[in-house]
């Protein structure tokens, strides 16, 4: 399917799922669509000739449920701030548009149902919003491959349900918040490639699924413990003295540049690699 999306979409009131991903429409984003009221799924990802700004008007979709805009190459401009009044979305996907610029609007920390935020390898600059340690139904919060800057908040151990937590390749600074201990639902955590220092030691507990827990030597000087436990799990230590605790599956525990004890089982496998990224 080609072409630019048709005004007579805006007249289906009841419409409830428009998906088109994957085609081959062009032109820009309608405004029109902040007008189906009754819209729970928003689908246009892979529209790589879909250009222009992500429209503020599609933040009246009191309903919508899922916003999947990702993958749209020529997209541009910055996040809207009126997408935090979208008080039942669930997953919000705008990743890959490298064009999209700017800030992570603050107001997304009010979206209490939702579930996924997945920004990652934009454009996006400025600090991370604190305010996103409200969301206490997150389950994913990928950030990676920005442009990010400042410190990780310590608002962010309060993300019960967090699973999923990749930052890297930013320019985040600072320390490693003790308070990301308390994250006991989470099973993969990225933080390579920032500029985070310190001297305090963190832990991490793996579940009974595949973890990946990676804090390398960019994250400083801790002395870090990583508890794998029922999945095949990959654990990497930063540039301290780390304890890696492999479970009962096949484990691929990595060592960082200093002292490093490893625990292991019979299926587990102890790599020491070099510091090169």
């Amino acid at each position: 399917m080609s072409g630019t999306l048709p005004s007579f979409l805006g007249d289906l009131s009841n419409l409830q799922v428009l998906e088109l991903a994957w085609n081959s429409l062009s032109g820009t984003l309608p405004s029109f669509l902040g007008d189906l009221s009754n819209l729970q799924v928003l689908e246009l990802r892979g529209n790589l000739s879909l250009s222009g700004t992500l429209p503020s008007e599609y933040g009246s979709l009191s309903n919508l449920q899922e916003l999947n805009l990702y993958y749209n190459l020529s997209l541009s401009g910055t996040l809207p701030s009126e997408y935090g009044s979208l008080s039942n979305l669930q997953e919000l996907n705008l990743y890959r548009n490298l064009s999209l610029s700017g800030t992570l609007p603050s107001e997304y920390g009010s979206l209490s149902n939702l579930q996924e935020l997945n920004l990652y390898r934009n454009s996006l600059s400025g600090t991370l919003p604190s305010e996103y340690g409200s969301l206490s139904n997150l389950q994913e919060l990928n950030l990676y491959r920005n442009s990010l800057s400042g410190t990780l908040p310590s608002e962010y151990g309060s993300l019960s349900n967090l699973q999923e937590l990749n930052l890297y390749r930013n320019s985040l600074s600072g320390t490693l918040p003790s308070e990301l201990i308390s994250l006991s639902n989470l099973q993969e955590i990225r933080l390579d490639r920032n500029d985070l220092s310190g001297t305090m030691g963190i832990e991490f507990h793996g579940g009974a699924k595949d973890n990946n827990f990676v804090v390398t030597w960019e994250t400083g000087k801790g002395n870090h413990r990583f508890y794998g436990n029922g999945g095949n799990d990959h654990l990497g230590g930063g540039s301290g003295s780390d304890i890696l605790y492999g479970g009962s599956g096949d484990d691929d525990l990595h060592g960082g540049s200093e002292n490093v004890t490893a625990h292991r089982n019979r299926d587990s496998l102890l790599k020491m690699p070099s510091k090169q990224r």
